[in-house]
């Protein structure tokens, strides 16, 4: 049989104030006073005999009052006072009315809960909640039995909110509280269970004492008891849930042990892996970036170690032209892959029966057919050398300008292997080709190829044979074949020059009390930040800037992309500098940079550090870092630097937003001929590094990628050819 609920629609009473009240109350004495004078009129006007008093006569004269009338009048005379008083009605009256209705919502609720309509129960007890009754028993009712409604449909979180409510309206209603009990069992909250129970078990006993019948009922005896089972319940799931927890803590640490292990021999190894791995907080390394995993494989095969401490990998082999894949699970370290690809290629495949994939193939094509054609188009004799290498190319991952200008390298090529429908303007990696000025050295992108599939590019390495890699900005490989031919020819590149930075001596003092952080002035302070620096030789100190002020340059230098002026060479850096002219017209910015500038600043940094950094030769540079800016280092970078000696740098870090740790835009610290990072300095809000940087040791930014947010503004001021303070 279905029952199908339909609302009851009851009239509406309009809420009457005091005011309201007492306004009409006034105007019925008005109407009362106006119809006895009207009357007292009408019989000055045609004076009758006075007649004896007849009581029929007078009601049937005082009926003809609104306020004492029985039937309406047909002629619709006095319609809107008659209403007005058939409105004012008790408030007792308009709650019994609630808890009519409340009571009758109720009512079909539970008909329609026997019949596990569960939702048009919800709605009735929901309208019946409406209501507002003052019956607090009944409001507790209703909220139970919604949450009972709740919990048959699985909105446990909802049931559990009614039955606390329902806890609120009686506390003494067990049965309700035994719900919200399984519901939190139910979703394994078994804690939050156990302070329900004991919280509602003290309710009970407070209301139970402070009500007119303090002794339980058998209902209640029993409902006591259900309710200890159900503790009981709770007490096994807590310290079953404890104990997972405590298994899920040690698996955790073996987990975090293997990894460490696993990480310290990737950096041992001196791998260059991308995306970056955190080879310092193995607790973050999610070990799917090293792992191999194919739609038709049953195994997740990921790098490990074997019987010998030898790191064990797995490899992925594709064969793009015939859709085909190759996955080797587990290769030692020690295997070159030359005589591994020899190897798998030895015999043909099944799906290759004329052997067309054979080691030799690829190389034997390059040194003989490519390079004699090669030969005869250019008419450069190339000698037997051929450079051949693979790369592959993912999210991020560019090519910065350069030239390919090595010892006797002569024609450079690339091979693509990426996949069928290359979009650059989705996925990126298009081979950029420079323009240059007439020093050589490059300026804007000429033109640029897409790389698109079993396609081969060939191009001529000079001085001017400017070209890059532009970022990948998708997920889909960039799959190439590269390399060079040689010949006899040897040209040596020309150094590009230094970037020309302004030096002074600082002359002039300034107050930065209202600029810089006052916990950086304090003698105890600056001891201690002194001691961290002699330790470290760096040191990063947050919350540099006042932090109005620190708003205020950002709010300023982000407002005004036009004083930045962009500048290059590109084969060098790509960055936007603050123009000094433009600086004068920055109010707060031009006081910073003033600040920086100055003697008093110049003391700041000594007394912070321990380095006598008076008379110093000194620059001041203001660098905006966005999505593309990058610099990178060279022979003359190395030859400055010995000339500088120690150095003392300042960078202070004006920006918005956190960056991510890929995002780039990292300052990094190296030594001349070295490739190990000695510091990594990443962006962070109104932080200020300080680093002391021995000749030698060399500075540059990592490439800001698409990953890259808001825009950050760089403060470096360098002191060069400083002393360290003796002690």
């Amino acid at each position: 049989m279905n029952h199908k609920y339909s609302p009851i629609e009851l009239p509406q009473k309009k809420k009457w104030t005091e005011e309201e009240r007492a306004a009409l109350a006034q105007k019925l004495d008005d109407d009362l006073d106006r119809f006895m004078e009207e009357m007292a009129a009408k019989k000055a006007e045609k004076p009758e005999p006075r007649k004896p008093f007849d009581f029929d006569e007078w009601c049937k004269e005082i009926d003809q009052h609104p306020a004492f009338m029985k039937e309406m009048p047909k002629d619709g005379k006095y319609k809107d006072t008659i209403e007005a008083l058939q409105a004012m009605k008790y408030d007792k009256e308009d709650d019994e009315d609630k808890q009519q209705n409340a009571e009758h919502h109720k009512n079909e609720g539970n008909k329609h809960f026997k019949f596990k309509k569960y939702r048009w129960a919800t709605d009735c007890y929901s309208n019946g909640i409406k209501e507002n009754c003052p019956d607090r028993k009944l409001n507790a009712v209703l909220y139970f039995n919604r949450a009972a409604a709740q919990k048959h449909i699985g909105n446990l979180r909802s049931a559990i909110k009614d039955c606390s409510m329902g806890r609120k309206f009686d506390p003494t209603h067990l049965k309700g509280v035994i719900r919200g009990a399984e519901c939190l069992l139910e979703l394994e909250y078994a804690q939050d269970a156990l302070n329900w129970i004991e919280s509602s078990k003290k309710n009970f006993a407070f209301t139970k004492e402070t009500s007119e019948t303090p002794d339980l009922t058998e209902d209640e005896k029993k409902y006591i008891d259900e309710l200890e089972k159900t503790r009981v319940k709770a007490v096994e799931l807590s310290l079953k849930e404890e104990r997972d927890k405590r298994k899920s803590r040690a698996e955790e640490r073996k987990e975090t042990e293997a990894k460490k292990r696993l990480l310290d021999a990737l950096k041992e190894r001196n791998l260059n892996l991308s995306p970056r791995v955190p080879f310092d907080h193995p607790e973050l390394m999610d070990m799917a970036r090293l792992t191999v995993s194919l739609p038709l494989m049953h195994t997740h095969e990921c790098v490990k170690f074997d019987d010998d401490s030898n790191l064990v990998w797995p490899i992925l082999l594709q064969y793009p032209e015939a859709g085909q894949t190759d996955v080797l699970t587990e290769t030692s370290e020690l295997t070159a892959i030359g005589e591994l690809l020899k190897e798998v290629l030895r015999e043909p495949a099944q799906w290759d029966p004329e052997h067309k994939f054979q080691f030799d193939n690829v190389r034997q094509f390059l040194y003989t057919e490519v390079k004699e054609w090669l030969q005869k188009v250019s008419g450069v004799e190339l000698t037997e050398q051929v450079d051949c290498n693979g790369s592959c190319y993912a999210r991020t991952d560019s090519l910065l300008p350069h030239n390919d200008l090595i010892e006797t390298r002569r024609f450079a090529f690339v091979y693509y292997m990426t996949s069928a429908n290359w979009d650059s303007a989705a996925n990126g990696g298009d081979l950029q080709l420079f323009n240059h000025d007439k020093s050589l050295q490059p300026t804007i992108v000429a033109t640029q190829f897409a790389p698109l599939r079993n396609s081969l590019i060939l191009f001529e390495v000079s001085e001017k044979s400017w070209h890059r890699v532009a970022e990948m900005i998708s997920e889909e490989p960039r799959l190439s074949i590269n390399g060079w031919f040689h010949s006899t020819r040897r040209l040596q590149p020309k150094k590009p020059a230094v970037e020309s930075i302004h030096r002074f001596v600082p002359e002039n003092k300034c107050k930065f009390l209202k600029l810089i952080n006052k916990d950086f002035t304090t003698e105890k302070r600056q001891n201690e930040v002194q001691q961290i620096f002699s330790d470290n030789s760096e040191l990063n100190l947050n919350g540099f800037l006042l932090e109005n002020i620190h708003k205020e340059v950002f709010t300023e230098l982000v407002s005004n992309p036009s004083s930045f002026k962009t500048v290059g060479p590109v084969n060098k850096r790509h960055v936007a500098r603050l123009m000094e002219e433009k600086a004068e017209q920055l109010k707060t910015t031009s006081r910073i940079i003033e600040c920086l500038k100055s003697t008093t600043f110049a003391r700041l940094a000594a007394k912070l550090t321990g380095v006598t950094v008076s008379g110093a030769q000194t620059s001041v540079t203001v660098s905006r870092v966005e999505h593309g800016t990058y610099w990178v280092l060279g022979d003359e970078d190395a030859e400055q630097s010995n000339t500088d000696g120690y150095c003392l740098d300042v960078h202070l870090f004006v920006q918005e937003k956190q960056w991510g740790d890929d995002a780039g835009g990292n300052l990094i610290y190296i030594e001349e001929g070295e490739t190990e990072e000695l510091l990594r300095i990443s962006p962070s809000p109104n932080a200020a590094s300080i680093v002391f940087r021995e000749p030698g040791v060399l500075s540059f930014m990592k490439f800001a990628n698409c990953d890259s947010t808001d825009p950050y503004f760089l403060f470096t001021v360098s002191f060069y050819n400083v002393k360290v303070v003796d002690e």
